[in-house]
Formats: structure tokens, C-alpha cells, sequence
């Protein structure tokens, strides 16, 4: 609290409050009245926090359940492939399906997809050119590459080249 010293009333007061404050922390009867307060205060607050964390609990684990089952799922052909409203999972088909074997079979043991699921739109993508070029392109858009690596031809001036001559040594 700030007072003016000044002024010998706002001083008093000042101590006052403090020796007030100072009995009122030893008093056993008063502390033990805030320990109740806070102790009851402290209950309130978990028994109303318990059913909200078990709600958030409950809605977690629903949204991963939901999570894995759309993760498991396979589309059977294009057009079910390109329905895929959820990007994240489009590309991890187009990934699979760009896969080498070895890298699919890892995908399907990590997605839990089964053979018979995956076999319809794989033999669809090594058939159908437009559908393969659909998804090399897919995939193209987010590959990240080196800038530096990129054939990028800058053309500074639209001068003609000068013409060299030669000189003969000099001896």
C-alpha cells in the first residue's frame, strides 16, 4: 500500500494493518477458518473439474478411435479415392501407391490395411496413365526440393553474344 509518510495518520494506519494481520496468521482459530475456506474452495473446484476431464477424456479417446478407423480404411477404386475429402489421407494413399513394395508392405502393416483392400487400387493406378500421372502430380505439388538443385535459367540481358576473336601467342 503506498501512503505518504508525511502524514503520521496513514502511518499509523499502516502499522496497525500490519500487527492486525500479523495476530490474525498466529490466531489458531483464524487459521484454522482459512485452511477450511481454502480446503473447501480447493474441493469445489475438483469436484466440478472431475466430470469435465472425464468428458475431454471420453471425446479424446472417440476422435482417435475415429482417427484409426479412417486411417484403416482403403479406397477400393478412383472414384472412391477421389472423394477423399481428408488431404492428409489422400496423400498417404498417393505415397503407398507410389511405394515400392517393400515400402508398401511397411504402410500396410502401419495403417492396417489388408492385402485384399489395397489390390484393387493398385492394379487401378498400373493400369489407368491418367490416374498415375493424377497421382504423380499430387505428390509433385508437395515434394520438398532444394532450390539450389532447380534447373532455373536466368536470363539477365537480351544482348547478342560477342564475338570472340583469337590472338596468336605472343613470343
Amino acid at each position: 500500500m503506498d501512503i505518504d509518510e508525511s502524514y503520521p495518520d496513514q502511518v499509523e494506519f499502516r502499522n496497525a494493518l500490519r500487527d492486525l494481520e500479523i495476530r490474525m496468521r498466529e490466531c489458531p482459530h483464524h487459521k484454522r477458518a482459512l485452511e477450511e475456506a481454502l480446503s473447501s474452495l480447493r474441493y469445489t473446484y475438483l469436484k466440478a473439474l472431475l466430470p469435465l476431464l472425464r468428458r475431454r477424456r471420453m471425446l479424446r479417446d472417440r476422435e482417435n478411435d475415429l482417427r484409426k478407423r479412417r486411417e484403416a480404411t482403403f479406397p477400393k477404386s478412383i472414384e472412391e479415392y477421389r472423394k477423399i475429402s481428408d488431404r492428409e489421407v489422400q496423400l498417404r494413399v498417393a505415397r503407398f501407391l507410389m511405394a515400392d513394395s517393400l515400402e508398401q508392405e511397411k504402410m500396410m502393416d502401419k495403417f492396417g490395411w489388408a492385402y485384399r483392400g489395397v489390390d484393387p487400387l493398385r492394379a487401378a493406378y498400373k493400369s489407368n496413365a491418367e490416374f498415375n500421372a493424377e497421382i504423380q502430380e499430387l505428390l509433385k505439388d508437395i515434394q520438398a526440393s532444394d532450390p539450389r538443385k532447380r534447373n532455373v535459367k536466368v536470363k539477365l540481358y537480351d544482348l547478342p553474344p560477342l564475338p570472340y576473336a583469337t590472338f596468336s601467342p605472343v613470343s
